[in-house]
């Protein structure tokens, strides 16, 4: 890996950890998909409050009750993973 590849690879790196640790600051609630994850992310978060939750393979049923238009009341849901680099915002 070039030079300029690792100094870009860094610098993505340090936005995503940067758009990570301010999760909670715009969603009440965030789950991971392995306790691994969500150790990291309350780190990352500084969550002393339990809002970050580890739903292995996806999300728990009870949290996708639609209504009839389609629409969840009250909730958004973002699916962020490093793959989506680089990261604007959120």
């Amino acid at each position: 890996m070039s030079l300029w590849q690792r100094l870009k690879t860094a610098r993505e790196l340090a936005r995503a950890r940067y758009q990570e640790s301010r999760l909670l600051r715009h969603f009440s609630l965030v789950t991971t998909i392995s306790p691994k994850d969500r150790a990291a992310l309350e780190i990352s978060t500084r969550d002393r409050q339990g809002r970050v939750f580890d739903i292995p393979n996806g999300v728990a049923p009870e949290l996708e009750q639609w209504n009839d238009d389609g629409t969840v009341p009250g909730r958004a849901i973002a699916f962020v993973t490093v793959q989506t680099l680089p990261l604007k915002s959120i």
